[in-house]
């Protein structure tokens, strides 16, 4: 039978003196048991009193390791609540040495051993609060402190392996890197077009963030981008083309999506309404005069419109494609 505690951590322990966390535990955290969402880590810290479960890789026979062989805490829920859910560093800056903390709070009614691993890592430290594995007491945390040094701007990632009497699970730590962002209007807005005609508009969007930007672009019909794939340097521009060609009346509204290499999505709004354009020809009649065989003559003539775009040369636009084919039947 086991002697009943948990292995020793893989790494030594060290004091966490002259060093400020950037992490505040909440006083009043709630849990949240919805699956989590894709979120930046600004999204992440701003949120700070939400907290979500860990991912379970086993559970563990209580029997076999104390005598408390029974939990108040549910079996689907964990008997330690780490705070935050993840811990996430950014905006830092290579070779310096910033440190977050980690709060695990037992949920149960009886005192509990923790063990926390993690595993060699050039980039991150485990700061324990003691040398020796302890007991938790019931509604109380033991807090301990992640040490991370990078050596590049670049993302990182590790996970802490939290072993207690009942389960094991995990807790992720995230260090997110330099982002490129482009910095493309949140709406574009090309108000009324005539039908079955293409317009477009140009905008000089820049690199704003502090990597190179490997991008891609998808839009839906009848939008469309150009280019939509390519790299831009940090604080380089470029002129992208954005085509709305709507085959029918009405109005028209289409997510645009920016993919970066790092995995970021960023959506934009595009939209557009499609209209039957009034034309008018400046002559209701045209008389070509006399001229001599060889030669030729011309008479020029113009249209307008009272829609925002270029004028067309043909006499008036259909509503789509189908209507225009009923039009040309009439006259076989």
């Amino acid at each position: 039978m086991a002697s009943g505690k948990t292995p020793r951590p893989m790494r030594s322990s060290r004091r966490a003196d002259g060093f400020q966390s950037r992490v505040v535990a909440s006083r009043n955290p709630k849990l949240v048991r919805e699956a989590e969402e894709s979120l930046s880590s600004k999204q992440r810290l701003a949120r700070p009193r939400e907290m979500r479960r860990p991912r379970t890789a086993q559970l563990r026979d209580m029997g076999e390791v104390c005598h408390q062989k029974f939990s108040a805490v549910e079996r689907d829920q964990r008997s330690f609540q780490p705070f935050p859910s993840e811990v996430v560093f950014e905006n830092y800056i290579p070779h310096q040495f910033y440190i977050a903390s980690l709060a695990l709070r037992n949920k149960d009614r009886v005192p509990r051993l923790l063990n926390v691993i993690l595993g060699n890592s050039p980039y991150f430290e485990l700061i324990s609060p003691s040398d020796e594995d302890y007991k938790v007491a019931p509604g109380t945390s033991s807090t301990y402190r992640i040490l991370f040094r990078p050596d590049e701007n670049k993302d990182y990632f590790e996970e802490l392996i939290i072993i207690t009497e009942r389960e094991k699970f995990f807790v992720p730590i995230r260090a997110i890197g330099a982002r490129a962002s482009l910095d493309f209007p949140e709406q574009l807005n090309f108000s009324e077009c005539p039908v079955r005609f293409s317009t477009q508009k140009t905008l000089l969007v820049r690199n704003v963030g502090k990597r190179e930007a490997c991008y891609s672009i998808t839009t839906l019909s009848p939008f469309s981008v150009d280019p939509s794939i390519g790299t831009l340097g940090v604080g380089e521009a470029m002129q992208v083309t954005v085509e709305f060609h709507p085959p029918k009346t009405g109005v028209y509204t289409s997510p645009m999506i920016v993919h970066y290499d790092t995995g970021e999505d960023v959506h934009k709004s595009l939209c557009g309404a499609a209209v039957n354009a009034d034309i008018r020809l400046d002559k209701s009649s045209l008389t070509v005069e006399k001229t001599s065989l060889t030669l030729s003559k011309q008479d020029p003539w113009s249209s307008t419109t009272r829609v925002a775009s270029r004028p067309t040369s043909s006499g008036s636009v259909l509503v789509d494609e189908e209507e225009e084919e009923r039009q040309k039947l009439r006259f076989v």
